[in-house]
């Protein structure tokens, strides 16, 4: 997910969408890639060990992530401010007293419909004053 900040060129506010959308997924994909090499037009082997490994350090680092949040037992979410859409794992919908398919599809109206109005009123100044610069 993105952070939920306000970039150049990206207006960002707390105002809420609330259509809750069944989450789809597309993966689309063109190589300009030389034939049967899997290299990139000019890239020699180097490049791709390059590659390689850095793929081998990100996994890696994706590994010891996701034991940190298990080992923790920690509840996670992600919004991506320009999207709406919402990510969480099974432990936040343990936190708040469901499983995680009983919340799907998960959107900002779940998340209203699960936090106390007053706290709806803090969060939306706190991210007010982050949008803002002023946190």
């Amino acid at each position: 997910g993105h952070p939920a900040v306000a970039g150049e060129g990206h207006h960002a506010s707390t105002t809420r969408h609330l259509r809750c959308r069944p989450q789809r997924s597309a993966a689309v994909g063109a190589c300009p890639c030389r034939q049967g090499t899997g290299l990139m037009p000019g890239q020699g082997t180097h490049g791709n060990g390059l590659l390689e490994r850095r793929l081998q350090e990100l996994a890696e680092e994706r590994r010891r992530l996701a034991m940190i949040i298990d080992g923790t037992a920690a509840g996670t979410w992600e919004w991506n401010v320009q999207t709406g859409e919402m990510r969480v794992n099974a432990r936040w919908a343990e936190i708040v007293g469901y499983r995680l398919e009983e919340l799907q599809p998960i959107c900002q109206k779940t998340f209203l419909k699960l936090v106390h109005p007053d706290d709806i009123v803090l969060s939306d100044a706190a991210l007010d004053e982050h949008f803002e610069g002023r946190s």
